[in-house]
């Protein structure tokens, strides 16, 4: 099943899935300001997400990345 969880709307959540079996490997959370500006918000949200994946630890296997906001 599927958890339910409440954030911030300037909350950025990037989950990483084992595709075989849709276990959660890893959850990486970081924040991103919410702009009015598409332009603007599409770069602040880029740059959450480069920071947020920077995190992301190296020996894991590879994984499906989903991000969601």
């Amino acid at each position: 099943g599927y958890a339910v969880a409440t954030y911030d709307r300037e909350t950025v959540v990037i989950d990483a899935v084992n595709p075989a079996d849709k276990k959660l490997l890893w959850r990486g959370q970081g924040t991103s300001d919410y702009y009015t500006d598409p332009k603007k918000y599409m770069n602040e949200l880029r740059n959450s997400v480069r920071a947020i994946a920077k995190k992301f630890p190296p020996a894991v296997p590879a994984v499906a990345l989903t991000a969601a906001r």
